[in-house]
């Protein structure tokens, strides 16, 4: 009997060890607020928008120690739009995120949906973090452009003093494989980091093969730096970008260029963030030479808390709307012809839980 107890007591004493050597975590950010859009030739557009600062979402991660400094690891992160309670990313229960993979000392390895490794080095980059509708630099660096991309496999190294290296690969990058994988949209990046102190700077390679015969692959490099002076941090990006064409609408390309001989451009970005009170003035001016896309934009946010933040921005941008529908959406980043300007303006909330 006293045996049978010990063991019992023993079992149970593992179950908690190892129950306590894994964790799931329930996580997510609400943004709302007013946004006014008013583009030339249609009408104003007065709305609740959600996910103006940061998309709205809520996801679940987790990790399981493997022993050895290895884990287990996986993340599923949902986006929706709290004003209608509807879903995002094309009604995907998890189309924000769906990945999981293993880290250690070499590294992380992920398999899944995700953000590029482009997408995931150059948030910092831009002053309004990705963020913003039409002010964030997304229009303008269409690999930048919050990227995410359907059966990736990502390595992203470990930490060296500051410095850090990731690739990625997918056989297509949006939606299922096709058993003839000429008709697959292939999509590879690699980008390197390096943060330390004052001084980031970033760099990047990526790549689509259309998957249509005689259409030349998409290739786009960039570089960005930011410095901070303490009492500013300059921000500053270039990027070259050739053969952009229909099949990158995916990732987030301009839909109005596809096709009207304006595949190729060059991009600049150049902006500030100022500490102000509780919070920060930042601004930008971005410019794609060839898609004669271009404007100013500025904004403002105020800590309520660590969680919570109050957010302001205007944004006058050139060319950055589609023909047709005066949506927010279309709004964020599509290209018409003619000289057309795009006046946004909005103010929200935004809350981290």
């Amino acid at each position: 009997m006293k045996k049978t107890l010990l063991a019992a007591a023993l079992l149970a004493g593992f179950a908690s060890a190892a129950q306590a050597q894994s964790s799931v975590t329930l996580y997510g950010l609400v943004d709302v607020g007013y946004v006014y859009t008013k583009t030339d030739g249609l009408n104003s557009l007065n709305e609740l928008a959600s996910g103006n600062q940061s998309g709205s979402r809520w996801g679940l991660q987790g990790a399981e120690d493997l022993g050895g400094g290895l884990k287990a690891t996986f993340l599923l992160e949902s986006g929706f739009d709290q004003g209608t309670g509807t879903s995002l990313q094309g009604g995907r229960l998890f189309g924000r995120q769906s990945w999981a993979g293993l880290s250690g000392g070499f590294g992380d390895v992920r398999f899944g949906r995700q953000v590029t490794i482009t997408s995931e080095f150059f948030g910092a980059v831009d002053p309004f973090g990705a963020g913003f509708n039409v002010a964030n630099l997304g229009n303008v660096f269409v690999a930048s452009d919050t990227v995410r991309t359907d059966n990736t496999l990502k390595y992203i190294s470990p930490n060296f003093g500051g410095f850090q290296a990731g690739i990625n690969y997918s056989a297509q990058n949006n939606g299922s494989e096709s058993v003839v994988s000429t008709a697959n949209n292939r999509l590879a990046g690699a980008a390197v980091r390096y943060s330390n102190g004052p001084l980031l700077i970033a760099g990047s390679y990526d790549t689509v093969n259309y998957g249509a015969p005689g259409v030349d692959s998409a290739k786009i490099w960039q570089l960005g730096a930011v410095y901070d002076f303490g009492v500013a941090k300059i921000h500053a990006a270039f990027a070259d970008q050739k053969n952009v064409g229909a099949a990158l609408l995916t990732t987030g390309v301009p839909a109005g260029i596809a096709g009207a001989g304006f595949e190729n451009t060059k991009a600049y970005m150049l902006g500030v963030t100022v500490p102000v009170g509780n919070g920060s003035l930042f601004g930008s001016y971005k410019r794609a030479s060839d898609w004669d896309v271009d404007g100013w934009s500025v904004g403002y946010t105020y800590d309520l808390s660590k969680r919570t933040n109050l957010y302001t921005y205007a944004s006058v941008v050139d060319n950055v709307n589609a023909t047709g529908a005066n949506t927010l959406a279309v709004s964020r980043g599509n290209v018409v012809g003619g000289d057309v300007t795009t006046k946004q303006f909005g103010v929200g909330l935004r809350h981290k839980f």
